[in-house]
């Protein structure tokens, strides 16, 4: 399993989960391009985001992983699962959306401040991107969770439209839960990722 943070974070956010699921799987928690450990880089796109992951799954020939992304790194989950569909297993998509307008209007004005005052490139990147469409969604063919918490930045509208276009899905609503809460430094993704292993085809 390949896990990926959300923007502006690293793969320390997962240590918590980590420790249920090397129970059942290899880890591999990546920092991504321009954060972490990982060298920056000017060209901060999804789309290279989800090149640079399969580069990742070619260097080291894993044997279709299964990618939990989270947040702007689910959405790079989900990019790679329709543009090389024979990569990966089965994807959990927690926190992803389509569209800028996708968030939350009060998450779009608190990006748009971050940006005017540091004019950041992840920020930018957020403002601007993704752009996914259902059709591209509709080509995703391995098993996928849409996941999003109760009180999550993403628009519920937009996290149903990406449960429904993609054939083999399930959506999953956490109550009580906010956009993070139950991702960083918290076993629960782990604990639904266990429960779910039947709908994602790995064995116990």
């Amino acid at each position: 399993m390949i896990l990926l943070h959300g923007n502006g974070e690293d793969h320390t956010i997962f240590e918590e989960a980590a420790d249920v699921l090397r129970s059942c799987f290899t880890l591999y928690a990546l920092d991504t391009r321009g954060h972490g450990r990982s060298s920056g880089s000017d060209n901060l796109h999804y789309m290279t985001f989800a090149d640079d992951v399969k580069a990742f799954i070619d260097a080291l020939s894993l044997d279709k992983p299964v990618i939990l992304g989270f947040s702007d790194w689910a959405i790079t989950a989900l990019m790679l699962s329709y543009c090389c569909p024979d990569a990966v297993s089965a994807v959990v998509a927690a926190g992803a959306n389509t569209e800028p307008d996708g968030l939350e209007d009060d998450a779009i004005s608190e990006i748009q401040a971050e940006y005017n005052a540091t004019h950041s490139a992840l920020s930018a990147l957020m403002l601007t991107e993704p752009h996914i469409t259902a059709d591209e969604l509709k080509r995703i063919s391995v098993p996928t969770l849409v996941i999003a918490g109760e009180h999550d930045m993403i628009k519920r509208s937009d996290t149903e439209s990406i449960a429904s276009a993609i054939p083999c899905s399930k959506l999953i609503m956490l109550q009580g839960e906010n956009h993070s809460s139950y991702i960083h430094h918290s076993d629960k993704i782990a604990r639904i990722v266990l429960r779910e292993r039947p709908f994602l085809g790995i064995q116990a």
